[in-house]
């Protein structure tokens, strides 16, 4: 702004009243002040309507003043601060939880897989199925292990060879164990004979189980 009359100076501003549309007079000392003191802004009635829209939104009294405004601005943009940080640490959390859950789930394959393999090696080896169809009760056992591990253990077993041929009265005991299954090891109540034999348990432990015993 200048506060040279305008001609006076070919630099000067020619500053226009906002409401009333006319040019301020700069030679007119009351409208200098009031240009340099803010009535002009205070007393504009789109500030006061303005006003009037925020008291509204905040759910504040028509006679709230500027700082109470202002005060209640400042703590919703407190409260979106603190959602937006909690929100980021949830989503943080839940990337986590997803983590965990897709190794848990992972590993739980990996178990059902070695039990599968373990229960249809025994099943081959005790006559109950034939090792061309293997594969194709891994994959019914990887669908539905349940019910398949079910269907597999109601199969008949095929009678032991060498439990005909060894002699009543001869070292049958052995070999009977390591022809028999580990489950039927536990029907027979044989268990404690078997753990005798170390290495004869921790093999049919690991056909029964898939992994070695604790």
């Amino acid at each position: 702004m200048s506060v040279c009359p305008i001609g006076a100076n070919h630099n000067a501003l020619a500053l226009y009243d906002r409401n009333t549309g006319k040019r301020i007079d700069l030679a007119d000392k009351e409208a200098v002040i009031g240009l340099m003191d803010g009535r002009n802004i205070h007393n504009n009635p789109k500030n006061k309507t303005d006003m009037s829209l925020l008291t509204q939104m905040l759910k504040l009294s028509d006679s709230a003043s500027e700082q109470a405004v202002a005060d209640e601005v400042s703590a919703l943009i407190a409260l979106r601060d603190k959602q937006k940080s909690e929100i980021a640490s949830l989503q943080a959390e839940n990337g986590t939880l997803r983590q965990r859950i897709t190794v848990f789930e992972e590993k739980e394959k990996e178990n059902n897989r070695n039990r599968a393999v373990a229960l249809v090696d025994e099943a081959v080896k005790d006559g109950r199925i034939d090792a061309s169809g293997r594969e194709a009760w891994l994959k019914d056992l990887e669908r539905d292990f349940d019910n398949t591990s079910v269907r597999l253990s109601s199969i008949a077993r095929r009678g032991s060879i060498v439990a005909q041929v060894v002699p009543a009265g001869g070292n049958a005991g052995a070999v009977t164990l390591r022809d028999m299954s580990f489950r039927d090891i536990l029907k027979a109540d044989r268990l404690k004979e078997l753990k005798a034999d170390k290495e004869l348990y921790r093999q049919k432990f690991r056909e029964a189980y898939g992994h070695e015993p604790a």
